[in-house]
C-alpha cells in the first residue's frame, strides 16, 4: 500500500505511540485512522468510510476520533469513535 499523505494529532505519555490519519494513493483517496508505534506505521484501523484519530490514552492502548457508521437505512453518519485493538466503538452520531 502506498501512503499519499499522513498527519499526526496525539502522542501517548511515554512518547512511543502516535495517532492521526493516513491517506492512501488510491482512487477514492479517503483518510483512515492510523497508529504509529516507535516511529513506524503500526495499524490502519478498520472503518466504514473515512475517519481520523485526535486523542490517545496515556498508555497508547485506546484512540479517539471520528468515523462513519451506517444507520438502519444504510446511510453513513459521522460519529465519535473509540478504537481499542481491532475493535471500534461508535458513539452517538455527530449532529450535522
Amino acid at each position: 500500500m502506498q501512503i499519499f499523505a499522513s498527519e499526526a494529532h496525539a502522542i501517548s505519555a511515554d512518547g512511543r505511540t502516535i495517532v492521526g490519519y493516513v491517506q492512501t494513493a488510491s482512487s477514492d483517496s479517503k483518510i483512515a485512522p492510523a497508529r504509529w508505534v516507535d516511529g513506524k506505521l503500526d495499524k490502519i484501523f478498520t472503518y466504514d468510510g473515512a475517519g481520523n484519530c485526535y486523542a490517545i490514552s496515556r498508555d497508547g492502548s485506546k484512540a479517539g476520533g471520528w468515523g462513519y457508521q451506517a444507520d438502519a437505512d444504510g446511510d453513513k453518519n459521522r460519529s465519535a469513535a473509540i478504537w481499542e485493538g481491532d475493535n471500534v466503538q461508535y458513539l452517538s452520531p455527530i449532529p450535522t
